[in-house]
């Protein structure tokens, strides 16, 4: 459930300073899901970070809204409803909802799922894709079975159109520093999406480590920079901290 504090409320604060502005606070949250333990139910087992005061002054009502949460049976379902993310739609069918499957059959059946994502996505300020693994590796195939664990960069092309700002989460590896995965990360975004602004690579330094890509589009540009602000402010800054 860390990984859910950090996700949900970086998500809260880009919603709150759009709205603030002006503009479209929707968000599409496609949670990438499978059937294997992981991602959003997977992480929580991890409940004690409800009782620390750090996170409580970061964001008290999503707090008070994950204890609600834990209370009940932990699933991708029971996010949804808890009314978090008010301004949000989910699209949340495993990706491996028809396996055994061929390689032939498994990259079929990922593109009519990616259809139905892609239609969640359609028209929402923010998308948030939020595989278990993240960013799929060079050599990876959408045949292959692991690769329901990742989004490939195609893929992130097609749910998030140049009008929308893409937030991708992404687990930390052992290849390299931090740092030198951030800058993959960003060299990768900034090449598939060159219509957008700089992505900005955020990390979440509690439990495994997790990173989560910003790819703002030019109109999300200024709220970002106040989100950033918000995050170095003091009540963040142990939570989410940008890579740069």
């Amino acid at each position: 459930m860390w990984g859910d504090f950090s996700k949900l409320g970086l998500l809260r604060l880009l919603g709150r300073y759009a709205s603030e502005a002006g503009l479209d606070a929707t968000c599409a949250v496609l949670w990438w899901a499978t059937r294997e333990a992981g991602g959003a139910a997977g992480d929580g087992r991890h409940t004690g970070y409800l009782e620390a005061p750090a996170f409580m002054a970061a964001d008290s009502e999503l707090l008070l809204g994950l204890r609600g949460v834990v209370a009940q049976v932990r699933a991708i379902q029971t996010l949804e409803t808890a009314g978090l993310l008010p301004r949000a739609r989910f699209h949340g069918t495993h990706l491996d909802a028809r396996e055994p499957l061929t390689p032939k059959q498994r990259a079929a059946n990922r593109e009519v799922w990616l259809d139905e994502a892609i239609g969640v996505a359609s028209d929402a300020a923010f998308v948030c894709v939020d595989p278990d693994n993240g960013l799929a590796t060079p050599r990876m195939s959408p045949r292959q079975r692991d690769s329901k664990k990742s989004v490939f960069l195609d893929e992130l092309r097609q749910v998030a159109q140049p009008p929308q700002t893409l937030v991708l989460y992404h687990h930390a590896t052992r290849l390299g520093s931090h740092a030198q995965q951030a800058e993959r990360l960003r060299a990768q975004l900034a090449a598939a999406f060159p219509e957008h602004e700089a992505p900005i690579v955020l990390r979440a330094p509690r439990g495994s480590v997790r990173f989560y890509v910003v790819v703002p589009t030019r109109k999300h540009a200024a709220l970002l920079r106040r989100v950033l602000a918000e995050l170095k402010a003091g009540r963040w800054d142990r939570i989410l901290q940008e890579v740069v």
